[in-house]
């Protein structure tokens, strides 16, 4: 969620159908009368791309919402939801389409009434009722508009705690989401789903989302340590770890699900101690620590370490745990090790040999979590990445890890700045990423990326410019040779070296003389992706980029989506009026 992505474009781009006005609110009057014919769906698309600025049209709008017409019902209702608040007057229609035969339409309108924002108890009561429509989307789409109302957690939690027991994963995983969001409001209702045995397990991993603040759940969720599934209780323990110490009162129950017949109630059972810091059952875990079972060592020792983090042997001892765990060709045992080196206290020496087992480990299934747990232990990580960044084996991995950790490997900056001039083009590439993902405080690095901006392989020029523009006003000495970028062949660096200045110097008058010209020329060039860069790097050149109007309102036709709402954003920035 933080690693670089201002300059990407998700791959699914949707296709829709071609528009049949140019977007302004000049057109709407023509799309208003035009939905009383056969182009009626296809005007409804254009009015909902215009939003709040076809709130004249509202009226004829909800008159399409009667259609008999199942595709212009439901895109009258998108509309709608569009336009906004200005739609208030659709509210009473779009209630009425909760109860409609088609799927689509309910889904769509209980969405627009989330959007348009009106709250009152008939409309809330009509969307409690969708929540338990027999179609999954529409169940989403209510659940979703009832966030947005905030009608209250009384009102809110019941709906949602009814919800997490539902037969569809997205749904319930919608529902806790809401609910881990509302934290310690939505305890009460959580432990009142304890209580039915459907929920019970969806109600406890939603408590240990919430953590410490669901400690008025401790006592429920000690009582799911007798539950007769595994599942359940093993969930139950999970959710008393995260608590942490506020749930010491049920250590005794934890301790006894130590010898639990299941094996992953019993890894259970050790993360919780281990989480809680539970001192007193520290005997109960060392006698676990020689287990056969190695999820179960790895666990327990990993427990000990973080009830005893001043003793050298213990940490050393979970240390090796974790290492063992990692190399291992079990890809959930290895998994499990990831997070527990995530999770424990250690100097950066003691670190050492789990750290170098990460970056020993290619398997894809378990890299991504070692590189999460990386930039966890962070700082600590820092000086046994940049001793790896030495070794060819684990050179690449280490320059990746350094680049999660972010800002914390602010230390590693020297080495990085080194790696720059590798002969390997991706390691070059890699460190200039990192580089970037320190930002500000890899300054010292400028003008060795700088120099990146001269080498013939364009990746890495456009990670040299990535990195330039993360660093920010520190690499204004990198400006001359940023604006030559801009003329660049490739038109992926050209648009992120716009992109570079402008996050370098917001000031800079020059910028936009010789970067309008190249971006209005990407409008029409190259794939959809490209056009909807190029528009919105002109966007952010503001009322600069007047020249370049008439291109971006040729794409407020163009076939994809994507293309025409980054035009219609780059217009409202470089024309603002038209913004009102």
């Amino acid at each position: 969620m933080r690693r670089f992505g201002l300059f990407a474009v998700s791959a699914w781009l949707v296709l829709a159908r071609a528009s049949l006005a140019a977007g302004q609110e000049a057109d709407v009057p023509k799309l208003t009368q035009a939905l009383g014919g056969a182009a009626a769906p296809a005007a409804a698309d254009d009015l909902a791309r215009l939003g709040p600025r076809a709130k004249a049209a509202v009226p004829a709008l909800v008159k399409a919402l009667a259609s008999k017409d199942v595709e212009l019902r439901w895109k009258s209702a998108r509309a709608l939801g569009a336009v906004g608040p200005a739609a208030e007057s659709a509210t009473a229609a779009l209630v009425a389409r909760l109860a409609d035969p088609e799927a689509t339409v309910r889904t769509q309108s209980a969405a627009a009434l989330g959007k348009i924002g009106v709250k009152n108890d008939t409309l809330v009561t009509a969307l409690v009722k969708s929540v338990a429509d027999e179609e999954p989307h529409v169940r989403r789409a209510a659940i979703a508009a009832l966030q947005r109302l905030k009608p209250g957690p009384k009102v809110l939690i019941p709906i949602l705690t009814g919800v997490i027991n539902d037969s569809q994963p997205d749904v319930a995983m919608a529902a806790m989401a809401s609910l881990a969001e509302m934290g310690e409001a939505a305890v009460p209702g959580l432990v009142e789903a304890i209580k039915d045995p459907k929920a019970r397990h969806w109600a406890a991993v939603v408590l240990s989302e919430i953590g410490p603040k669901a400690e008025a759940a401790v006592p429920a969720l000690s009582q799911l340590l007798a539950d007769k599934e595994p599942e359940v209780r093993m969930q139950a323990l999970i959710a008393l770890g995260q608590i942490g110490p506020g749930a010491k009162n049920a250590v005794p129950p934890i301790v006894a699900a130590l010898k639990d017949e299941e094996p992953a109630v019993r890894y259970g059972a050790a993360f919780a101690l281990g989480k809680m810091r539970a001192a007193d059952a520290a005997a109960a875990l060392e006698k676990l620590s020689t287990a056969n079972d190695p999820t179960l060592k790895l666990v327990v020792t990993w427990a000990l370490a973080r009830i005893h983090p001043d003793d050298s042997t213990a940490v050393r001892q979970a240390m090796e745990a974790i290492a063992e765990g990692i190399r291992s060709d079990d890809a959930q045992l290895s998994r499990t090790a990831a997070r527990a080196l995530a999770e424990i206290d250690g100097s950066s020496e003691s670190l050492a040999p789990a750290v170098q087992a990460a970056l020993d480990e290619m398997d894809p299934t378990v890299l991504e979590h070692l590189m999460e747990a990386l930039a966890i232990v962070g700082p600590k990580a820092v000086h046994v990445l940049t001793a790896a960044m030495k070794d060819g084996k684990t050179r690449d991995a280490a320059i990746r890890a350094l680049g999660h950790i972010g800002p914390d490997a602010k230390g590693a900056t020297a080495d990085l700045t080194l790696a720059l001039a590798d002969k390997d083009p991706k390691v070059v590439s890699d460190a200039a990423l990192a580089l970037g993902a320190i930002g500000p405080d890899a300054a010292k690095a400028v003008a060795a990326l700088a120099q990146l901006l001269a080498k013939p392989d364009p990746g890495t020029r456009y990670a040299a410019v990535l990195a330039l523009g993360r660093i920010g006003p520190a690499a204004k000495n990198a400006v001359p040779a940023l604006e030559k970028q801009v003329a660049a062949k490739e038109p992926m660096v050209a648009v992120a070296s716009v992109w570079a200045v402008r996050r370098i110097d917001p000031a800079n008058r020059t910028l936009a003389k010789s970067a309008v010209p190249v971006l209005t020329k990407f409008l029409t060039a190259g794939d959809d992706v490209l056009h909807v860069q190029a528009a919105a790097a002109l966007g952010d050149l503001g009322p600069a980029a007047t020249s370049a109007v008439p291109g971006l309102k040729k794409l407020l036709d163009d076939h994809n989506e994507a293309v025409r709402r980054a035009a219609t954003d780059a217009l409202a920035k470089i024309q603002p009026a038209q913004k009102k």
